[in-house]
């Protein structure tokens, strides 16, 4: 039944009667997209818009979105958290009620029967079971949450031995199309029981509770994996599929196809986990595949210790977050060839992190309703061979193939299949059986019983059509396949209903033109994509298509041998980014320089024409870059060592020739006796960044300007690169003795790089000055009327704001003109950028500030055209360093001069102003860009202005409670009252979150730069920061509904009382800024104990002094570690985790000497440096150290696409410099301290999980 289409008056009129404090987000609002489809897991996400969005914290909530929707004539969709690869909960024009914050869990210990909400996942259920000796058989995906995967059937742990998840389903409690509350078992509203164990996305009812019957935890969870290469298919398919059906009943088996990590092409991965209580049980059940399994296998374990948790993070690890999916499924028929069938799907995967499996099934298979050993429900259709494929993706532009591939290979499977489960299908893409035919159309009946309207949003086929009627159990898909190259999902159905068949099938989403071919349509989508793949590997040209290629090979002479073409090609100058006007116009090659040679020569003007500005966070690819010796290397197996050196003599840095080959005395360790096996041999130095450089690679041609940006962070070193590699093994390195110079001591290192990198000292020069910057103002072109593009920001910004006004733009154009040269000003006006351009780029800091975990200017309540021009510059600085170019990024760093100089002015001609809030986060902003700006005058200058805006506010009172507490909301506020004070709100709020941010980027430069802390953490008794959905709701309405929902505390707390009493940070705070808050607090008492130590000089052991704060602060960890609530996602608060183990890591090691042993001093200092680590390393201190440094890339993994920005950087830095370093002294040490190393055999991944191995 299609939706009936709501009037804005009754919109309107419901919203004027919904209390408050409701939970609803409407499509007007500055949260729409992210409640919209911020919890979708595909990144191929719909455009589908539901009405609004009801956030549902409690069972009344849910009620009351039902009655809502049946008010506005709207139907109700539901989400709870999971894959969801279709985005069933996204429909257009419904009531969507999302259960993410709905959490509930209730254990009865006497029967095992827990009672859950739908929004909890396998991982959370598991964690509270676990501490009571119980688990639940859910998903084995740690982010799927109960909801739909219960509603599906459930296939989770042993569920070939054990049954489906939702046969431990014992009761339901729902609301349902009517808005009523019901419970429902096999007694009461049976029918809707019936239902719920295998109905999928159309269940007619929302379900609110599941009553779980659990079992008991197994202590002794094993594993067994034999990997084999792609050529021993069948082999190993032929092994598996012989021993399955008899093999143990604890025990799930799974076969995959994937690619590896550490070894080139596809694998089959063969994988069994078994469930026991000893260890004796555990090697009995695996014995039989240890004993059968085929010769061959790459790699293997047997009976390996594992845990839920280990589990839960390998599946994430294979399915991904923020990446693009394409999803299939299909039992296989019990008589069909198995391995014939499926050989395909395994063995030609379309990118390296699509994987395909098979999931055993029987003997749990055979049961049936008839002869007594499976319970009736609407769950029925099952062989013993699940079969499932996961294509897994980044760029949109694979939206074809990848899809494309997947249909092909369902197409191929279809005879051999019977069916499908639900919680891998797309209704949208393909139709099958999802139950037995009778059980089919009961559901359907059970659909029409309880909701006969369809007011809860059924089954999403194409078109959203089926309605009440459900699915047609069995059809298959009459239209033709639905392959898009589009970002989304379903907008091209919408738009074009189906017709009858068409010969062409394939559509552009670009121009809607239709192909028959799918490769026509990959060809055509390079045209708008502008993409040339195919490269000639004669002259460096490229081509959209392979056949151009071929006919322009033909073009070089056939006659030249293959060395005299290689050698032509080398001679060769590569592809210059932009000719000059002249050399353009002549036909004539030009070159890189700012005046190109030929114009130099013959003395005319060299100029060229202003490029192309694309603006967005997406990073651009490097195009017309000459092949290298490097990219020529073939990739090295990680079981072979290499017979030649891949990495050419100019690679090295000086420092570290002379460390692996001492240029006198006894020689060390050569070059040629590097461990390769541990380099991933596609790394290519060459194209890295330095640290700090945050800079988009581009082509783009802007040294024609006087860019003043000569101290960029120049290529880094081999060194630096190398200690980021990753290793492709987790196998320890053999300890060798590391051999000396002649004196016996190692060659100090690094010192060269250490002056070359964006951490070394400025030296000043007499081109360092103001004026150096400004110059680069006039690269957005030459005339306002140069074409500028400005895309991949987001179309559709959680925030809007007012055009910026001509008349500020013309104040900011004002500042710059003072703050540059005379001879400068005209080019400046010309090419000042518009409004339009400006208001962008505040958009894009917006953006992320947003997301941003210590969050300090309220965006909501923000209105550009009141602020001052200094405060715009400094948003528009920073939002171009977003950007994807160099052009922008030079325009932010000349304007962020203009910033730096103005502000000074400005506090000079009005004192008043050091009070004001935009103000001082207008300097704040312009500090914080100097410090990550990775330019050494900048930084230098930056560091030494923070503590003008520090005493700002110190003085201001703004550290202390001295200041009156904003006036709380009441319940009868509204209009111009409420409006007062939730403005008066927001100021008061934004000074605690400026000072605490201020105290943040003190501490960042602290740990970053070994600087004593300019804010002592005994300072703050200003409250911490209140919660983020308080600080972001868009309207003063929104924020009484949320101020007046939660109960809070009289007095709120500090972070002086917190470290005082250690108090736990409830949901009333923003509990991913107190983290940091807190951590920095920490900081404190780490620094002024390691300064002790370094200048009384005496052990910690052996002072009791030192050995108590030492003590106290480890106290201070743990307890916050305990008394913070747990995220569920890592990636929300992945900077604090990773802050942790930043500072754990410092705690126990002597850093500033670490770094004068790599060179941050002289040689000397390194010598004397090298004593002091000897005896750390030999210490148990150097191995918490290193694991926490290795901790510290584990949490880097889970930040988002391009957020290592900054001070994070620098961490991730330090962690790999501390690892290095721990390699190198233990070395040092030789084979006289192997008695303080652990056993042998006793060897852990530094930057996996904690587990009892870590502990020992």
């Amino acid at each position: 039944m299609p939706f009936i289409t709501t009037n804005q008056e009754a919109i309107t009129l419901a919203r004027s009667q919904l209390p408050p404090s409701f939970p609803i987000i409407w499509q007007d609002s500055v949260l729409w997209d992210q409640a919209r489809v911020g919890r979708v897991f595909n990144h191929r996400r719909p455009s589908r818009q539901p009405l609004a969005v009801v956030e549902a914290t409690r069972e009344d909530h849910i009620v009351e979105a039902v009655r809502l929707a049946r008010t506005l004539g709207a139907r109700v969709s539901v989400r709870s958290g999971g894959h969801s690869w279709a985005a069933w909960s996204v429909r257009e024009g419904a009531i969507l009620i999302d259960l993410g914050k709905y959490h509930d869990f209730v254990l009865d210990e006497s029967t095992g029967v827990a009672q859950v909400s739908p929004s909890m996942t396998g991982r959370m259920v598991n964690k509270l079971l676990g501490q009571r000796g119980r688990m639940f058989p859910g998903g084995h995906c740690p982010e799927v949450a109960l909801g739909g995967f219960l509603l599906q059937g459930g296939m989770g742990w042993n569920c070939k031995n054990w049954g489906f998840a939702c046969e431990k389903l014992l009761a339901i409690d729902v609301v349902t199309a009517e808005g009523e509350k019901k419970h429902c078992d096999r007694n009461v509203n049976s029918d809707l029981y019936w239902a719920a164990r295998g109905a999928g996305p159309g269940f007619p009812a929302v379900v609110t509770r599941f009553h779980l019957q659990t079992i008991p935890a197994f202590t002794h969870m094993r594993s067994s994996i034999y990997i084999y290469e792609k050529q021993d298919y069948e082999k190993a398919f032929s092994w598996i599929l012989g021993i399955t059906s008899e093999f143990d009943e604890s025990t799930e088996i799974v076969a995959v196809g994937n690619h590896i990590q550490g070894r080139e092409g596809i694998h089959i991965t063969i994988l069994f986990v078994t469930f026991k209580n000893s260890e004796e049980e555990a090697q009995a059940a695996l014995q039989p595949a240890q004993d059968s399994a085929p010769p061959g296998h790459v790699v293997s374990w047997f009976c390996k210790p594992t845990s839920l948790a280990e589990q839960y993070d390998d599946q994430h690890a294979a399915n991904p977050d923020g990446h693009r999916y394409a999803v299939d499924n299909c039992y296989v028929k019990n008589d069909a060839d198995v391995v014939s069938v499926l050989k395909e799907s395994f063995t030609t995967l379309p990118t390296k992190k699509a994987f395909s499996l098979w999931y055993s099934m029987a003997p749990g298979s055979r049961r049936s309703v008839e002869n007594g050993t499976m319970e009736d429900m609407a769950l029925s259709m099952q062989t013993d061979h699940y079969f499932a494929t996961y294509v897994i993706w980044e760029d949109k532009a694979e939206d074809v193939k990848c899809q494309s591939w997947v249909a092909q290979i369902m197409e191929q499977v279809k005879l051999d299949s019977e069916g499908a489960y639900l919680g891998d299908s797309d209704f949208q893409k393909r139709l099958t059986s999802f139950w037995g035919q009778e059980q089919g159309k009961r559901l359907m009946d059970i659909r029409k019983k309880w909701d006969p309207h369809g007011t809860v949003a059924g089954y999403l086929d194409e078109g959203d059509k089926s309605g009440v009627n459900g699915l047609e159990n069995g059809a298959l898909l009459r239209h033709r396949p639905h392959i898009y190259a589009s970002d989304d999902m379903d907008a091209s159905q919408e738009k074009q209903p189906p017709s009858a068949p068409q010969r062409n099938h394939f559509q552009c989403s670009y121009c809607q033109r239709a192909f028959g071919r799918v490769d026509h349509l990959t060809r055509h989508i390079r045209s708008h994509l502008q993409d040339r793949p195919f490269r000639c590997g004669i002259c460096d040209k490229a081509f959209g298509r392979q056949d151009l290629l071929k006919r322009h090979a033909t073009c070089h002479d056939s006659n030249e041998s293959g060395s005299k073409r290689q050698k032509r090609a080398s001679a060769l100058a590569p592809r210059v980014s932009q000719a000059c006007k002249a050399c353009a116009a002549a036909k004539l090659k030009c070159d890189e320089e700012a005046s190109c040679n030929r114009c130099v020569s013959k003395g005319i003007p060299c100029d060229r024409e202003a490029r192309t500005i694309i603006v967005g966070d997406k990073r651009s690819t490097q195009a017309g870059s000459e092949t290298t010796d490097v990219e020529q290397i073939q990739p090295l197996s990680m079981f072979e060592q290499p017979n030649h050196l891949p990495f050419l003599e100019h690679d090295f840095s000086s420092f570290l020739r002379g460390v692996m080959t001492p240029t006198h005395g006894d020689p060390g360790r050569s070059i040629e006796q590097i461990d390769w096996t541990s380099i991933d041999p596609a790394y290519d130095p060459l194209q890295s960044h330095g640290l700090l450089d945050f800079r988009a690679d581009s082509d783009m041609r802007f040294d024609d300007v006087a860019m003043g940006l000569g101290d960029l962070p120049c290529s880094p070193s081999f060194y630096y690169n190398g200690i980021l590699l990753e290793p492709k093994s987790s196998a320890p390195v053999p300890k060798e003795p590391q051999k000396l110079d002649s004196d016996g001591r190692p060659l100090a290192l690094g010192h060269a790089a250490y002056k070359e990198s964006a951490l070394g000292m400025w030296e000043p020069t007499q081109r360092d000055h103001i004026n150096s910057n400004t110059k680069a103002l006039s690269v957005l072109g030459e005339s306002p009327h140069d074409p500028i593009i400005l895309s991949g920001l987001d179309e559709n910004p959680s925030q809007h704001f007012n055009p910026l006004h001509s008349s500020l733009r013309d104040q900011m154009l004002l500042l710059t003109l003072n703050a540059c040269k005379p001879e400068s000003k005209l080019a400046i006006i010309r090419a000042f950028p518009t409004p339009e351009i400006l208001s962008k780029l505040i958009q894009s800091f917006f953006t992320h500030h947003r997301t941003q975990p210590d969050s300090f200017i309220h965006g909501p309540s923000f209105e550009p055209n009141e602020q001052g021009p200094e405060f715009i510059l400094a948003l528009v600085n920073i939002g171009t360093t977003f950007a994807d170019s160099k052009v922008l990024h030079s325009l932010g760093f000349s304007l962020h001069e203009v910033v730096r100089v103005s502000l000074p002015k400005m506090f000079e001609q009005a004192n008043s102003l050091t009070r004001n809030l935009g103000a001082l986060q207008a300097f704040v902003l312009d500090i914080e860009m100097g410090l990550w700006s990775g330019l050494k005058r900048k930084m230098e200058i930056a560091e030494s202005q923070r503590q003008m805006p520090y005493t700002m506010l110190r003085r201001s009172g703004r550290f202390g409670k001295a200041y009156q507490p904003a006036s709380p909301p009441l319940p009868e506020d509204m209009g111009d009252t409420l409006q007062k004070k939730w403005l008066a709100w927001i100021e008061q709020e934004s000074f605690s979150r400026l000072v605490y941010h201020s105290f943040i980027m003190d501490t960042q430069v602290s740990i970053g730069m070994s600087t004593q802390p300019l804010i002592s953490f005994s300072e703050f008794k200003t409250p911490m920061p209140e919660s983020k959905d308080l600080w972001l709701a868009p309207n003063a309405e929104a924020w009484k509904g949320l101020y007046l929902k939660k109960e809070r505390p009289e007095n709120r707390l500090s972070l002086l009382e917190y470290l005082r009493d250690s108090a736990e940070i409830d949901d009333t705070y923003d509990v991913p800024f107190c983290r940091l808050i807190i951590l920095c607090g920490i900081w404190g008492m780490v620094w002024q104990g390691l300064q002790t130590h370094a200048v009384l000089g005496k052990p910690k052991h052996t002072d009791a002094v030192s050995n108590l704060r030492h003590q106290e602060i480890l106290k201070a960890l743990k307890c916050f570690v305990l008394h913070m609530p747990e995220e569920e996602t890592p990636t929300q608060d992945a900077s604090s985790t990773l802050l942790y183990e930043l500072v754990q890591m410092h705690l126990h090691m002597p850093f500033e000497e670490v770094e004068l042993f790599a060179g941050k001093g002289d040689q000397n200092d390194a010598r004397r440096a090298l004593p002091l680590l000897l005896e750390w390393a030999s210490s148990e201190e150097a191995r918490k150290a290193i694991w926490h440094g290795g901790q510290v890339l584990r949490a880097a993994e889970q930040f988002g696409p391009a957020q290592i920005r900054a001070f994070y950087t620098i961490a991730l830095y330090q962690a790999n410099l501390a690892l290095w370093a721990y390699a190198v002294v233990s070395q040092v040490n030789g084979a006289e301290n192997e008695q303080s190393l652990p056993p042998k055999g006793t060897a852990v991944c530094l930057n996996g999980p904690d587990s009892p191995a870590v502990q020992r």
